[in-house]
């Protein structure tokens, strides 16, 4: 899902809600719980970052990597 999110240098907040969307329905299949769950409950039940929070992080990875290979 975080393919290529590198990348993009700037998000569309229609982008963000789809892939948050896709996030959310992924955390509820894989712990069980009812959709009416709350993402942060589902966030910290799966141990899983905010969607945002971790394409940021990868991003900013991704330039590390760059800036180390000058």
């Amino acid at each position: 899902m975080e393919y290529g999110t590198a990348a993009t240098v700037t998000d569309t907040d229609k982008a963000t809600k789809e892939l948050e969307s896709v996030q959310r329905s992924a955390m509820i299949k894989a712990s069980g719980c009812l959709p009416s769950a709350s993402t942060v409950a589902l966030e910290v039940l799966t141990n899983t970052l905010p969607f945002n929070i971790h394409m940021r992080m990868r991003q900013a990875q991704e330039m590390v990597r760059i800036v180390k290979k000058l």
